[in-house]
């Protein structure tokens, strides 16, 4: 010791052998590093234990409780002292049976490392055994009058996790504000389990919630189980590779997307070695490269891939939380299985489809131009009689029209703010609520997605095929004339020397929905905020409120609001990305659910906000798992909820004059200048709308009566 060092300092400096309470809370903290971790040990339990129905239940992300079912075989009663032990464990005797580990656990250490950072409590039955044993554990000892305790219960195991963390206030504050995040990677962990285990059932449900985030029933194929997780979409466009007595590779199961399907969206890859889910950063950068040729930058394909590796081969015991193994001739591998997908994808490359933007163009009949009476007369031509002369030009604007052309230079899908405060009207809409087009408009126009839905392509060609040329040719000549009846929707229109009166609410319909189909995934958006009330904080309209208040009106008292929110929270993500109708959920502490946007699917004009209760109302029941059903109902009620509102006539007013009166101006407005126009640009007449075009007069007929007009 020097003459200037304190003996103090010397015995600080010196090593010392650290408390196995200290060693084995460091050790835990590697293994169960969030909530996931820990249900991700716990799941692998359960199907190590032959399971055929897993069911986990979650609070606050797994922080407050995390709790995992099974029906599996159960824990003898002699073992549960040694449960919760660190390296002890059923599936290994000696380090060389490392290379022919066949199970998900191997190391003892999981429940072991829970006890030490949460409050755990297993509850275990075997077949033979006549009732159930419930212990509380706690630092990987059986905690004081913790039991065994018997208790009623089924064949199988149920662990429950209750306060995580407690003892670790750092990585609560860390992760304590990101509850849904780590909700989200609990699913996430569930469901691709769920994937590769064949004949086991799984749920996974929030506590407190109605219907499960997640449910898979034992007798789904693997086809149907990925669609169940990832939808409809990915699992029409699956490849199914397979790769069997290949060396090094003993077997390959691989589903993949063909160059049909591409997400804006990154999907991680599910990749299991082994029966094991890991992260296998070789395959996923070799299988990207074999898709950048065939995929537009910036999307992503759908991969699963499940590899049967001689077990001798693989090195599981890697990484503390297991996400990660080593294994022998990788390269060989990942060249094997590149090679085997860019051969799948390059046999169906012949029959990719490329799908275009679909206008539903108006068919332009040579003959009708010969034959129309209203053709420019030539020098040759003679002038026609009075009772055939048309005096009105359908490409004619009104200076009404040129003026609101100013204002909406816009693209059609552009984006546009609207007061969510001013969705709920009790009463008659108030026409000084009606929500502009013109607030906030964004001019920045978007690059077109082409969508090769074949449902989307079914309902194109439906509409062709059921169209009404005569009828079509009419509407796309006509001239507005005007209003003929507001309450019951009805307009009058000439074409050619014609006079018809039309339901303009069904024709008006059959033009959003045609908007729907034809630019289907490329609208615009309304975005809902509350910009009208500076003391509100919504984040947009409260959904349940919509809701109730749909329900009391239509009486329908067997309505479930809540299976309505569910049902709007399992579609969220289809309904955001195709319709640009947003979801979003509270702040901390606030667990409502919110409608942001709207598609906006008109420049110029915006629905009225007064059936927005209706609209989400039966937009929950035409919700469902056919994919075709399913589009053609939400844009059905699109359609529907995009119509002008029903407003009373001057004769039938109640109450103020003033308001009566702007809201007709309002229809007037929207429909002769705006709608109208679109419907002789867009529309192709269906052969059904002809019960709503009339016609009420002639100019030969009223010659005939009058003998002059």
């Amino acid at each position: 010791m020097g003459p200037d060092q304190h003996p103090d300092t010397d015995a600080m400096n010196r090593i010392r052998r650290l408390d196995e309470e200290v060693v084995n809370r460091i050790a835990a903290g590697e293994i169960i590093v969030s909530p996931a971790n820990a249900l991700k040990e716990i799941l692998e339990n359960a199907i190590d234990a032959g399971s055929t129905s897993i069911d986990v239940s979650v609070k606050d992300g797994g922080l407050k409780f995390l709790q995992v079912t099974d029906n599996g075989t159960g824990i003898v009663k002699d073992d549960l002292p040694l449960l919760c032990e660190r390296y002890t464990t059923s599936k290994l005797q000696k380090f060389e049976d490392l290379t022919s580990i066949s199970t998900y656990g191997f190391r003892g250490e999981a429940l072991a490392s829970i006890s030490y950072v949460a409050r755990l409590t297993v509850t275990t039955k075997t077949e033979d055994s006549t009732t159930a044993w419930r212990t509380t554990y706690s630092n990987g000892q059986i905690a004081p009058n913790g039991g065994p305790k018997p208790v009623a219960g089924k064949t199988g195991t149920q662990i429950t996790v209750e306060d995580l963390f407690y003892n670790s206030p750092a990585r609560i504050r860390a992760i304590g504000s990101k509850k849904n995040v780590e909700f989200g990677k609990i699913l996430e962990i569930v469901s691709r389990y769920a994937i590769r285990s064949a004949g086991t059932s799984f749920t996974c449900k929030r506590l407190g919630d109605s219907h499960p985030s997640l449910a898979i029933q034992k007798s789904l194929s693997i086809i149907e189980r990925i669609r169940t997780v990832f939808g409809s979409e990915i699992a029409s466009e699956l490849l199914h590779v397979d790769v069997e007595g290949e060396e090094p590779l003993q077997r390959a199961d691989i589903y993949v997307t063909n160059a049909n399907f591409s997400s804006k969206k990154a999907i991680t890859p599910v990749i299991f070695i082994n029966s094991r889910l890991v992260e296998f950063g070789p395959l996923r950068r070799a299988l990207s490269n074999v898709y950048a040729s065939l995929l537009p930058k910036g999307r992503y394909p759908f991969i699963y891939v499940d590899l049967q590796i001689n077990p001798s081969n693989v090195d599981v015991n890697v990484h503390p939380t297991k996400r990660e193994v080593r294994f022998l001739h990788e390269e060989e591998v990942v060249d094997l299985i590149s090679a085997r997908v860019q051969s799948a994808l390059s046999e169906v490359d012949s029959s990719r489809s490329f799908q275009t933007q679909t206008l539903l163009p108006t068919p332009i009949r040579l003959e009708s131009f010969t034959s129309s009476p209203a053709s420019p007369s030539t020098p040759t031509q003679k002038r026609p009689y009075e009772y055939k002369l048309v005096r009105t030009n359908a490409k004619q604007q009104k200076l009404t029209t040129l003026f609101k052309m100013h204002n909406s230079q816009v693209d059609q899908n552009a984006d546009t703010q609207l007061d969510s405060q001013q969705s709920l009207p009790e009463e008659e809409e108030d026409p000084s609520q009606r929500p502009q087009a013109s607030q906030a408009t964004q001019k920045e126009g978007r690059q077109y997605r082409r969508v090769g839905l074949e449902s989307i392509t079914k309902l194109r060609h439906n509409v062709e095929s059921h169209a009404s040329n005569a009828l079509t040719v009419v509407l796309s000549r006509h001239t507005f004339v005007g209003i003929a009846d507001y309450a019951k929707r009805l307009a009058a229109i000439q074409h050619d020397v014609r006079l018809y009166l039309i339901d303009y609410g069904a024709l008006l319909k059959e033009l959003f929905y045609q908007i729907c189909l034809s630019d289907f995934a490329n609208f615009g958006r309304i975005n809902l905020n509350s910009q009208g009330d500076e003391s509100s904080t919504l984040p947009g309209v409260p959904l349940r409120r919509l809701l109730e208040v749909a329900r009391e009106m239509s009486g329908d008292d067997n309505y479930i609001v809540d299976g309505g929110l569910q049902t709007l929270i399992d579609y969220a993500e289809m309904l955001d990305d195709y319709f640009n109708i947003s979801l979003v959920e509270g702040e901390e502490g606030d667990r409502e659910l919110y409608l942001t946007s709207l598609p906006l699917l008109v420049k110029g004009y915006n629905p009225s906000l007064s059936k927005l209760p209706e609209f989400v109302f039966r937009l929950t029941k035409r919700i469902c798992d056919d994919e075709l059903e399913c589009l053609q109902g939400i844009s059905e009620e699109l359609a529907l909820f995009y119509i002008p509102p029903m407003v009373a006539n001057e004769e039938d007013e109640t109450g103020s004059h003033s308001e009566a009166e702007q809201m007709r101006e309002q229809v007037r407005t929207d429909v002769g200048d705006i709608l109208l126009p679109l419907v002789s640009q867009r529309i192709i007449a269906p052969k059904h709308l002809k019960d709503g075009v009339i016609e009420i007069a002639n100019l030969p007929g009223l010659y005939r009566v009058f003998e002059r007009c």
